[in-house]
């Protein structure tokens, strides 16, 4: 686990309040005194803490198990290569405490490789297959460099619910090679030269 600052640029405008107090939701790493101008407009550099973990191989580096707690307390993840690798995926659309929905907790903004991410993962739905559902409409996949491999041999997925933007991607062979059943799966800023990645034109949708 590494300690990374992001910055963040703060505008606050027309307003009169005290900003001796002014907090954010991680902690401040530096303080900063505020001067307002005569229109109370401010700009501020704020530096936070925040962890990002490496997730490559989570399943098989942790005895084969999730723990879900640890999946859902907010994670920013640097690395997912290998994720779900070769995993048992019990996707319950109908309980709260489907595996997918706890993934869909990981805050992905800063992941760049997916590569393997969800390869050979077995997914079924409430004991049947074919008609699954992975929930990860939460992510922001447009800083992942690679996704090559990202889903392959997932035969028995059926839905991808959110968006999979591929706005860095430069690596993505074999993304869906083996996912026969899926389908529905929505793609932003594909590349050019890409031919669905081992989807058919049915498959998939490009979405703006």
């Amino acid at each position: 686990m590494n300690d990374n600052k992001l910055k963040y640029n703060i505008k606050i405008n027309n307003s009169n309040q005290n900003f001796f107090d002014l907090q954010l939701f991680n902690s401040v790493v530096n303080p900063y005194t505020f001067i307002l101008d005569d229109n109370y407009n401010i700009n501020a550099i704020i530096e936070m803490n925040i962890n990002l973990v490496d997730l490559s191989y989570y399943y098989k580096n942790n005895n084969y198990d999730f723990n879900e707690t640890y999946l859902s307390s907010g994670l920013y993840a640097s690395n997912m290569e290998g994720f779900a690798y070769d995993k048992l995926f019990p996707l319950d659309k109908n309980k709260q405490s489907s595996l997918s929905l706890f993934i869909n907790t990981i805050n992905v903004d800063h992941c760049n490789n997916m590569k393997y991410c969800f390869s050979y993962a077995y997914f079924y739905d409430n004991g049947s297959i074919y008609d699954t559902v992975l929930h990860i409409s939460n992510w922001n996949t447009s800083n992942v460099i690679d996704m090559s491999y990202m889903f392959y041999n997932c035969g028995h997925l059926g839905h991808i619910d959110g968006i999979i933007d591929m706005q860095s991607c430069t690596e993505y062979t074999n993304m869906f090679n083996g996912c026969t059943k899926l389908k529905e799966v929505k793609i932003k800023n594909p590349p050019k030269d890409f031919d669905g990645a081992g989807l058919n034109s049915s498959q998939y949708t490009i979405v703006s």
